[in-house]
């Protein structure tokens, strides 16, 4: 004990020695003159032996894991002689707590470093880092090459030289980078206080989320890996999550010795596993794990048994991907809970602080960081929207959102990756004496830079957001020449699926036409929806949900085997992604071909169907982008007069929900809509919103999506729905204003006075 107590006065001395206020070294010095009688054991006859005991294991841990100890660290654990008793009891507990957890570590395995570790795994070690660097080091590019006789008429090369090349050029590798890419710190409690939990699958995007961009920004990456163990990353649809795990992972493998050994889940592809295994727990899969079915490591047995140790040691870092991407709603508790389970018991600091450990003193760092221990380290992701369902709260864990892009970081984005792309071709033609010569580069420099300007004269909030859109985008540069309107992301997903798919029905002379296998895509989406959390499906059941699609259409099922040679080719939009193990190249790819068929704008269209179809899957949350996605779809293709008839049959379909989620998917799709319902219309879901009896959005949500609104419609609703006295005092009441001093004040009319929203 005598050598805590002399560390304890060095480090009081040194906060002492730099505390510039003379208060308070007058009550450091107090506490000097206390340590030193600690430790000369001049103790009276009342002194709390116990109280002494939890005194000094807690300041060793202090000691050991802070190079300093601030003021207010002195006053709370030593100035204050004694805590409440209930506050005492906890701090007891809390200490006995850490032993037994020591002791279970002890009783597990003998402690190893990482390189001896890796030393003694050698042989399995090179194969899984291998494999973790080949499937996670680059993005792949399928079908960059539409038109070959396009292709060598834009690069002025001979079609028959190119005839060899055709495979090495449908595929292409492009490399990313994630250093730069700016983070914030984000208050989930804070974030989310306002949202009511009957309407949590309309939870707000980053752009409405509290927190001041100033003061939360994160530095990058890297620098918060070396600060947080336990991380929660927060993003819209498309904006990189799963890359920057990716990248990470690839970072860490290359970097073996320094760190941790990466390991990258699908929570998706656990889901599917778990519900296989219910009884068993989140560490048994570990081992098992793939990526998109592909395996680490082809040992299975010994993939389990040493990545297992890995994690025993406290050398890992855990990635897990898409939180939100379980189908199945009540599933989504139990997988949460697993995980908790699992980070409580393997995500522990070098002091075994867990993540949910109580926090007693909020401004005192009690773990060391990881960049200066060992024990694991986790990451996990997961859409903005639907972490309601799937909170991970604790008083250690940092959630972070990945924020959109500024407008010039876009371009950027999209120029580097186009310029990567060419360099690719240009090494390909290279290899076999192919030389383009100054000319050719010139004119293919300068078609770029037209396309690049015809993207981004609009400056699209879409784009920003959606770093996937954006690597369509540099691929679509090398297709065709055709003038698109880029007003929304179906416009991106609609021209782009069409290339690919009218690209290969014209390689393949395919007896399915373009249109059926774009049927069939919102049939497979619709399943993988509904019943795969990986997004996963094998030969079989593809085989067999071919079938009785070709029946649906009156086809010769004798056509499931162009269907799946087809998804076999790499065509870029739906593959296999190992052997006989299928999905969708982009998980957005799959929720455009649901909303394709959630809008079903083919033939006749129905209007009550469709409403009450788009109702009916307003309670799922998987299915939120797919709708954003189908209210742009129709939108866009029905007329005024039928246009307004749908909206008002949305907002007045309730199928017996407590919840206008028709109103609520209305205003979260807005930024995406081709066009607006008439005015009286637009005020029919306004008045909705604002009179509903379960209101619990309250002010921010209500006035949030006023604002979306041209400031001459919104003063037409205040004008119009202000009529009365009744509902008058309710907006002012929505608006904290005074009616009786609004009123009597000497505004001639009132109702028109500009309101600040």
């Amino acid at each position: 004990m005598e050598s805590i107590i002399e560390r304890a006065l060095r480090a009081l001395g040194r906060t002492t020695k730099s505390s510039r206020l003379d208060e308070e070294k007058t009550k450091l010095r107090s506490i000097r003159e206390d340590l030193k009688k600690l430790r000369l054991r001049e103790l009276d006859d009342s002194t709390d032996y116990e109280q002494i005991n939890l005194f000094y294991r807690q300041l060793e841990r202090f000691l050991n894991n802070n190079d300093s100890l601030s003021f207010s660290f002195w006053i709370k654990v030593v100035g204050q002689k004694k805590d409440d008793p209930q506050t005492f009891h906890k701090r007891i507990m809390f200490e006995k707590e850490l032993v037994q957890r020591k002791q279970k570590f002890i009783d597990k395995c003998k402690k190893k470093n990482l390189e001896e570790f890796l030393k003694e795994h050698q042989p399995f070690f090179e194969i899984y880092l291998q494999n973790t660097t080949s499937f996670h080091s680059k993005l792949e590019i399928f079908n960059l090459i539409d038109d070959m006789q396009k292709f060598s008429t834009d690069f002025d090369i001979d079609i028959e030289k190119l005839k060899n090349l055709e495979n090495e050029l449908q595929c292409i590798n492009i490399e990313y980078d994630f250093t730069k890419r700016i983070l914030y710190s984000i208050n989930v409690n804070n974030s989310f206080k306002n949202v009511s939990a009957d309407v949590s699958h309309y939870l707000p995007s980053h752009d409405e989320l509290n927190f001041d961009k100033e003061k939360s920004q994160v530095k990058n990456i890297m620098d918060l890996l070396r600060k947080h163990r336990w991380i929660v990353v927060l993003g819209d649809p498309g904006n990189s999550k799963t890359t920057l795990l990716r990248w990470i992972t690839y970072k860490f493998a290359q970097e073996k010795v320094k760190k941790r050994i990466p390991i990258l889940i699908r929570i998706g592809e656990f889901a599917v596993w778990f519900e296989q295994n219910p009884n068993k727990t989140f560490i048994d899969y570990i081992g098992e794990h793939t990526w998109f079915s592909k395996r680490y490591h082809p040992d299975v047995e010994n993939s389990r048994q040493i990545l297992k140790e890995l994690i025993y040691q406290g050398h890992a870092l855990i990635l897990l991907d898409g939180l939100d991407e379980i189908s199945d709603v009540e599933q989504i508790g139990n997988i949460v809970h697993c995980i908790k389970n699992f980070m409580k018991e393997f995500v522990l600091s070098s002091d075994l602080i867990s993540p949910f450990d109580e926090k007693f003193f909020d401004d005192i760092i009690e773990t060391q960081p990881p960049s200066k221990s060992t024990g694991n380290q986790i990451i996990i992701t997961s859409r903005i929207v639907n972490y309601k369902f799937s909170l991970i709260l604790g008083p250690f864990i940092q959630h972070i959102l990945l924020n959109t892009m500024e407008y010039e970081e876009a371009k950027c984005m999209v120029r580097k990756w186009a310029d990567h792309i060419l360099n690719s071709i240009i090494n390909i033609l290279n290899k076999k004496n192919i030389e383009l010569n100054t000319k050719t580069m010139k004119k293919i420099s300068e078609k770029q830079k037209r396309f690049l300007k015809r993207i981004f004269k609009n400056k699209f909030q879409f784009l920003r957001s959606n770093s996937s859109l954006l690597f369509l985008i540099s691929k679509l540069m090398f297709q065709s020449d055709k003038i698109f309107s880029l007003t929304c992301r179906t416009e991106i997903y609609r021209y782009t699926i069409e290339n690919e798919l009218q690209s290969w029905t014209i390689k393949q002379n395919s007896p399915i036409s373009k249109q059926i296998l774009s049927d069939f895509l919102i049939e497979l989406s619709f399943y993988l929806h509904l019943n795969s959390s990986s997004g996963l499906i094998d030969g079989f059941n593809l085989e067999q949900l071919c079938y009785f699609f070709l029946k649906q259409q009156n086809i010769s099922k004798t056509h499931a085997r162009h269907i799946i040679d087809w998804l076999k080719s790499n065509v870029g939009i739906a593959q296999e992604q190992a052997l006989n193990v299928y999905s969708f190249l982009y998980l957005s790819f799959q929720e455009y071909f649901v909303a394709l068929g959630l809008a079903d704008l083919k033939g006749h269209f129905s209007i009550q169907q469709n409403v009450r179809r788009i109702i009916s899957f307003a309670i799922h949350p998987r299915f939120r982008e797919s709708l954003l996605l189908a209210m742009s779809l129709i939108s866009s293709k029905l007329e005024r007069e039928e246009y307004d008839a749908f909206c008002e049959s949305l907002f007045t379909t309730t199928m017996n929900y407590a919840i206008p989620f028709g109103v609520l998917l209305f205003f979260d799709s807005f930024r995406e809509l081709d066009k607006l319902p008439s005015e009286q219309i637009l005020f029919q879901a306004l008045n909705i919103l604002f009179n509903h009896p379960c209101y619990a959005l309250s002010k921010r949500y209500f006035i949030s999506n006023l604002n979306k609104l041209s400031k001459p419609v919104i003063n037409s609703w205040i004008d119009q729905y202000t009529t009365d006295e009744q509902s008058f005092k309710k907006f002012c009441n929505l608006f904290l204003i005074d009616y009786d001093i609004y009123t009597s004040s000497t505004i001639s009319n009132p109702r028109k006075t500009q309101i600040n929203l």
